[in-house]
């Protein structure tokens, strides 16, 4: 059954419709290559609301707004488009079918929408390069979100990290819009603190004699990130550095961010660039030992003597992302995120060698840090930093 947004009339039952399809289409946009989630279905119904929905032409845009964030992905997208809603764009007309009923760039071996017999297109070329598609022709005929999610950052080509980039990106943007909450003093108002009541009372031998509030207001505490740009952890890092990016960009809460090996550079301010590329290439540029050694006990006394009182005063959420291969002195590591530990509201590490299930924290400065780490987690997919969402 092909479907006519031209005719689609005003209907609740028409509107579920129209719904189904919409996440049908999604499907079909990831299964062609696309980064097409449920942020951008729910993206692409919010446009819809500001449109006339009969409109055939304001239809295609406020979906291509939605769904497209890539110049190489317009004509690719049209064909999906004009092949999955039907009737031709009039400014866009479908390509002329071969002698099987195909349409060139299109490989009809796909999955079906509810309700049709026709195969729905899954083989739209995307111009990825020859690295990441195999030479045999480029084309995406699979999701990459899905299929990317359980690589290991280390075993990804250049055009699979461009893409996984994207969907850090995306992924950070999704986690700030988080509004974490903590319970703040308030007198005279709000809900009874019964603790800190109880305990005031004792100095009255148990006699109740004056009542403490609180309220819950939304004061998200700061958070704190160092990230290790050593020899061994220099490709994740660089993999997350998108993901970064948008943690630094936080609506409404202070996020500070910190690269180290040999030495520790705060790059909190290049990470608030609005573009993310000059924001990437500029931190590349800025700090200068990358791959380097790994001296995170002498990096957090550093902080610590530079920025930390500052910093430490509000007790933030504090990220490390490290594989515990450090050269300094154990004994100062220990120290250092002993004194850390206490300053923080939570101390949380991620190991990208937690993806392997042999791996078990035995390095010198593994060993020393972790008794203080509250949240040891893995950091080497896409999928381990999903799992980081409302954590933070």
């Amino acid at each position: 059954m092909a479907v006519d947004v031209d005719s689609v009339p005003d209907s609740g039952e028409a509107a579920g419709a129209l719904l189904h399809n919409l996440t049908l289409f999604t499907r079909l946009l990831r299964a062609a290559g696309f980064t097409a989630g449920s942020d951008d279905l729910l993206a692409g119904v919010d446009a819809l609301k500001f449109i006339d929905i009969n409109n055939r032409c304001d239809f295609y845009f406020a979906l291509r707004a939605a769904f497209v964030t890539r110049r190489e992905e317009l004509d690719p997208f049209r064909l999906l488009f004009d092949h999955f809603w039907r009737v031709p764009h009039p400014a866009h007309p479908l390509p002329p079918r071969d002698a099987q009923g195909a349409m060139p760039g299109l490989d009809q071996d796909g999955p079906t929408r509810q309700g049709e017999s026709e195969s729905a297109v899954v083989g739209v070329r995307l111009g990825r390069s020859d690295e990441a598609s195999g030479a045999g022709g480029g084309w995406a005929g699979y999701s990459p979100a899905e299929r990317l999610r359980r690589r290991d950052f280390s075993a990804l080509t250049r055009a699979e990290r461009e893409a996984v980039a994207r969907l850090l990106q995306r992924l950070g943007e999704r986690q700030t819009r988080l509004r974490p909450r903590r319970r703040r003093r308030r007198a005279r108002r709000g809900d009874v603190d019964w603790g800190r009541t109880m305990a005031l009372s004792r100095r009255t031998g148990g006699e109740v004699t004056t009542w403490l509030y609180s309220r819950t207001k939304e004061r998200p505490q700061p958070l704190l990130i160092f990230a290790d740009i050593s020899g061994s952890m220099a490709l994740y890092t660089d993999t997350l550095l998108p993901w970064l990016w948008a943690l630094a960009r936080w609506p409404g809460r202070r996020v500070e961010v910190f690269l180290f090996a040999t030495r520790i550079s705060r790059v909190t301010t290049i990470l608030q660039t609005r573009e993310a590329d000059i924001a990437l290439a500029q931190v590349s540029h800025q700090v200068e030992d990358w791959a380097g050694g790994t001296r995170l006990g002498q990096a957090l006394m550093t902080f610590e003597r530079e920025w930390g009182g500052g910093l430490m005063s509000k007790r933030p959420v504090t990220l490390i992302i490290s594989d515990g291969w450090d050269r300094g002195d154990p004994a100062l590591l220990g120290r250092a995120v002993t004194r850390l530990r206490r300053s923080s509201t939570r101390l949380v590490w991620l190991n990208p060698l937690l993806g392997d299930p042999a791996y078990a924290p035995l390095t010198r400065g593994m060993a020393a840090a972790r008794p203080f780490i509250d949240d040891f987690l893995a950091a080497h997919n896409l999928e381990s930093i999903e799992a980081l969402i409302g954590k933070l």
